[in-house]
Parts: C-alpha cells; sequence; structure tokens
C-alpha cells in the first residue's frame, strides 16, 4: 500500500514499524541486490522494492535509520542506474517505470542527505557526484525526477561541510546545470509547473552563497589567530649544545 505522499502519522509509524519487525527490510536489501545487476531487465521488481524503501524511510527517525544502516548494500547498487546512459534509457521499453525509479532513488538520498554523518559516505560512493550530472540533463528526464534532485541537492548544500560542497563543485559543472534548469524553467510555458524547481535552485544558489562567507570568515579569523599567536623561538642545534654544556 503506498504512503510516500501521505502525511506522517502515528498509525502510518506504527505499520512501518510492524514490516521493520517482521524482518523484512534485510530480505528486501537482497531482492535489490538480485535485481540490480541487470535493473534494465528487473523494473517491474525492482520499482516496487525501491518504492518500498522510500516508503519505509518515510517513518520516524529511529525507523529511517534502520534502512540507513543498510546503506552499504543498497547505495551502490543505486549509481548504475543513476548513471545509465541516454541512449540505453531510451532503448528501454518500459522507461517510465525508470523514471519513477530514479524519482525515488532520489528522494531517498534526500533522506540521508539529512544525516549529516552519511555525507561523506554518499561522496565516497559518487552518488551526489551521479545526481548533479542527472539535474544537468534537464527537464528530458521528467518534471518530477527534476524535481527531487534540486530538493536533494538543495538538502546537500544545507548539511553538508563547506569542504564537501566543494567536492560537488570541482569543473563549475554544478552551478552550469542550475543555471541552464532556471534558464529553461524560465520559459513562460513552464514557470507554473516548475514552480518549485525554481525555488529549490534559488535556495541552493542562497545557500552556496552563504555557505562561501562562512568559510571566508573562518579563513580571516583563522589568519589573524596566527597573526596575533606570538612565534616561539626557534634555537639551532648549537645553540641547544651551548646550553646543555
Amino acid at each position: 500500500h503506498e504512503i510516500r505522499f501521505r502525511k506522517r502519522t502515528p498509525y502510518i509509524e506504527s505499520r512501518i514499524q510492524a514490516v521493520i519487525d517482521a524482518g523484512f527490510v534485510p530480505i528486501l536489501t537482497r531482492i535489490l541486490v538480485e535485481c540490480s545487476e541487470s535493473f534494465d531487465k528487473n523494473l517491474d521488481v525492482l520499482d516496487p522494492c525501491v518504492r518500498t524503501v522510500r516508503n519505509l524511510m518515510a517513518g520516524t527517525f529511529e525507523q529511517t535509520e534502520m534502512i540507513v544502516e543498510q546503506k552499504d548494500t543498497i547505495i551502490p547498487l543505486m549509481l548504475p542506474i543513476l548513471e545509465i546512459e541516454e541512449k540505453k534509457f531510451n532503448s528501454i521499453r518500459h522507461n517510465w517505470k525508470l523514471k519513477s525509479i530514479l524519482t525515488d532513488i532520489h528522494w531517498i538520498i534526500g533522506e540521508i542527505v539529512r544525516h549529516s554523518d552519511q555525507i561523506e559516505f554518499l561522496l565516497d560512493n559518487k552518488i551526489m557526484p551521479a545526481i548533479v550530472n542527472r539535474f544537468g540533463l534537464g527537464r528530458p528526464y521528467g518534471n518530477e525526477e527534476l524535481f527531487e534532485a534540486a530538493r536533494t541537492i538543495d538538502k546537500f548544500i544545507f548539511c553538508g561541510s563547506f569542504p564537501q560542497i566543494v567536492q560537488i563543485l570541482d569543473g563549475d559543472d554544478c552551478i552550469k546545470y542550475l543555471f541552464n534548469v532556471l534558464d529553461e524553467s524560465l520559459d513562460d510555458y513552464c514557470i507554473m509547473k516548475d514552480s518549485n524547481v525554481i525555488r529549490f535552485i534559488i535556495n541552493i544558489i542562497k545557500n552556496l552563497l552563504i555557505k562561501h562567507k562562512k568559510n571566508q570568515h573562518k579563513k580571516k579569523q583563522r589568519k589573524l589567530a596566527e597573526k596575533l599567536t606570538p612565534a616561539r623561538p626557534t634555537l639551532d642545534f648549537w645553540s641547544l649544545a651551548g646550553i646543555a654544556w
């Protein structure tokens, strides 16, 4: 039963807990592993499995942690799907299912990003750069996926440290993608449809500037502290030998 767009309630949380208590999460993880090896041929199974992961993560913080604990297995499986080439994407017969899977993957990563201690893991597994690259593809891959990708990047910029953020800004591709998508979204036909995407992009740019300003302030404080700290006198070997003598 799909609950992903419903407001979280104690009733929904109790249903999620019942699924977790039944030991379903390890079984779900095993199915995901088996399906992901040739994901383009297993979309009928992969789609509801990824949707289930999303629904389970819609619970309490503790319930979300149960899914996050499976990250070593689940997250690496998502990378080949995120990095699918356009030609292969278009050759898949029911690629609307793949669009649904990609949208859910973006949502799942966005929730994991909220756990700041997991951001380094996502970077090490090249998940965030892959999401930025898919976001750069723009509207051809669907408005819903574009929305979730923008939302995930927004959360990453807000929750990540400046050194972590710099890792996805390498080469300025992220900034270029933001302005390209923003330019497309400001078209008269799309502005109302993409209002949430526009809002997220503006928020991303705003938070980037805030994080940059804070980082510059920290640099100035460090330099000032270094100037104010009296230098320790250094003694060469012969001076030390003379003192010892």
